[in-house]
């Protein structure tokens, strides 16, 4: 699976986005995108009219955001100067600052500057663990106040506001979705990529397989 170099030249083709607008239409479908990505990012990303976005693992929406308490604001701000002064000697390593929580991007470094810099995140996080915790992406690190909670928690949330009788499906490719595959055990969990150690039910082998399991679910529901 290929990764853009940095957050910011991530594109959505345009014919992808013009399925989930089509899907985002239909009647019987409640479509919605959870991202580790802020709402501010996402809207940039994914302007689909009718389509959900749920920002920082859940926390952010479009009509509301969690607010931080001072303790985690004061936790998240003191890790994050310590981890930036580290880093400041190894540049394939850098923080991506997200407003409620920071990422810590190591995508250009090698095997042995990752070690390295994994070590130092611990370290950073350790005085706070009562207040943050450091979610392991793909080639990522996110660094959040517990508060915020996590895309299983996310899922829940939505669940509880839908009908019992709805069928939830959920497709994820990265590490940060698993607490989702869990949340939703009733439902379709689906793993695009291949990985022996994921929860979902199901697995795609990459992105192409995915979008045309959207295709068919688009025909299904004509």
């Amino acid at each position: 699976m290929d990764f853009a170099e940095r957050p910011e030249e991530v594109r959505v083709p345009a014919e992808l986005k013009a399925i989930l607008s089509r899907l985002a239409k239909h009647k019987k479908l409640y479509l919605a995108i959870l991202s580790g990505r802020t709402m501010r990012d996402l809207q940039k990303l994914l302007d689909v009219e009718g389509l959900k976005l749920y920002g920082l693992h859940g926390s952010q929406e479009e009509t509301r955001s969690k607010s931080l308490s001072g303790e985690a604001k004061m936790a998240l701000e003191a890790t994050s100067t310590y981890l930036r002064a580290w880093f400041h000697s190894l540049p394939e390593v850098w923080i991506e600052d997200k407003g409620m929580s920071f990422a810590v991007h190591y995508r250009q470094a090698s095997e042995e500057v990752a070690r390295i810099a994994w070590q130092i995140v611990l370290q950073a996080v350790a005085p706070f663990r009562r207040m943050l915790r450091v979610l392991e992406g793909e080639l990522v690190w996110e660094v959040l106040p517990r508060e915020l909670g996590d895309k299983g928690a996310a899922i829940q949330r939505l669940l509880g506001k839908r009908s019992p009788r709805r069928l939830g499906i959920y497709l994820g490719d990265d590490p940060t979705d698993e607490p989702a595959f869990e949340a939703l055990k009733r439902g379709i969990t689906i793993h695009v990529g291949n990985w022996e150690g994921t929860r979902a039910a199901y697995q795609l082998p990459d992105p192409a397989a995915a979008r045309r399991l959207l295709d068919m679910l688009e025909k299904e529901l004509r």
